[in-house]
This record gives structure tokens, sequence and C-alpha cells, in this order.
């Protein structure tokens, strides 16, 4: 759906917003059009955001990269040495072992969930359909002291322990922002589903024409973001698993 003029979007976002009949087709479009558009965020092709993270009474500085093609790493500096705690290439997803600093190779079956991933750039509701992702409206709530639309994003299938298996997330949708202030994904657990690894997002920022969170909460953890940089050259060698392992 593309309108010719902005404004006129805005006032039908706040309709959606005030209506009793909400789809989940609307207030995605709304969420897309208010974060920046769609054609900038199709124009995204990276981002490396400089945070830190609070543990055990100190700040520690990190680096989080997302790429178009699905490459992401996530660098924390401890005492001045930075550690790739988390990386994928595109084919190879690796870790280091913070005891012994050694680079490892994630399992196959993790690394062929997070290859599941790589169009979810920067979002995964950014042409969820040609995707074949399905939404479901699961009805206003609460979220922490907010009214919320709360939506499900249906996936491709992932697999768990050998087991396939369906793969959701579920996104806590601002009323009044039409902005994701939270989101989980979605586990069966003795038949029941459940929400885990869940994330509070807020402290929205625009950068270059993009609304991006800037304090996120996640497993209870703080990460308060400082800057974040729009299609930096990145280094390949940041995603790439040391060839000197024999891993």
């Amino acid at each position: 759906m593309k309108y010719a003029y902005p404004h006129i979007f805005i006032i039908l976002c706040f309709l959606i917003s005030t209506s009793q009949a909400q789809t989940a087709e609307e207030i995605v479009d709304c969420y897309l059009e208010k974060s920046g558009g769609i054609e900038n965020l199709k124009a995204l092709k990276a981002t490396k955001i400089n945070a830190s993270i609070k543990s055990e009474g100190r700040e520690i500085p990190l680096e989080i990269y997302n790429t178009r093609s699905g490459k992401q790493a996530v660098i924390i500096n401890i005492n001045g040495e930075s550690i790739t705690q988390f990386a994928f290439d595109g084919e190879i997803m690796w870790t280091t072992d913070m005891l012994t600093g050694i680079p490892e190779k994630g399992l196959q079956e993790v690394t062929e969930n997070i290859k599941l991933t790589a169009n979810d750039f920067p979002t995964p509701f950014l042409n969820y359909r040609e995707k074949g992702y399905t939404l479901e409206y699961l009805g206003e709530t609460k979220f922490d002291k907010d009214r919320a639309h709360k939506i499900r994003l249906i996936q491709e299938p992932i697999f768990i322990n050998g087991q396939e298996q369906e793969s959701f997330l579920v996104y806590y949708f601002d009323k009044k922002t039409s902005l994701p202030i939270g989101k989980a994904s979605e586990i069966t657990v003795d038949g029941q589903l459940q929400e885990v690894n869940e994330s509070r997002l807020s402290n929205y920022k625009e950068v270059s024409g993009l609304l991006f969170p800037f304090t996120v909460i996640e497993s209870g953890q703080k990460i308060k973001i400082k800057n974040i940089v729009l299609n930096h050259e990145i280094d390949p060698a940041i995603f790439t698993f040391p060839t000197n392992q024999s891993n």
C-alpha cells in the first residue's frame, strides 16, 4: 500500500490505532511507515551498533553488526581485549569460548536455523508476504504499563533436537506510536506455546530517517545503545571463522 502524501498515512495510522477492528496487516503496515518507510528500509544494507551491557556491576562495551546478506556479529570488549561472542558469515556460525579464548564452530542444527534469518534484515516484517510469512492478530493487551497490539509472526519451520517445529515470533506494538515495545520467541512446551527470550524495546531515536530503539532489555540484561551507523563499510573478516583453528 503506497500513499502520495505521508501525512494522510499518519492520519490513517491514527484511525487504525483507535479503531475497534484492527487487522495484523494494517498494524504492521503502520509500523513500517512510522519506522521510516518501506523504501528506506529496503535501502538499508548494513548496521553497526555501538552499545554497552551491564554485567557484574560494570559496563561492557560491545559492537553489533548486521548486514542485508545475513552476516552477523557481536563483539564485546573486556579489559581492552575484543572477543567475538557470536558471528555468522552466511555459512558458518561460531562463538568464542570465554574460558579458553578459543573460537568454536556452532552446531549444524543451530547454524541451519540461523540461515533462515538471513532475509530478516532489518526487520522480519519487511516483505513478509513475499517471504511466505503470515500474521495472526492476538488482540489488545498490556505490555508493562502500555496498551499494545499483540501479533504473531509465523515463519519457516526450524529444527530443535532433530525435530521440525513451527517458528513463531510474538511482537507487541504500542497503540500510541505503532512501534514495537516488546518481542519474544514462542516454543511448544508440553503441547503449549510459551514465550521465551523476551525483549523490551524503548527510547526510540531517529538515525538518517529510520527509527531504532536505543534501550533494549534482553533476558533481564539492559543494553544501552550509544550510536548506530548505517551502511557502514564492514571488514568481512569480522564474520569469518579464524582459519588457524582446526575445528
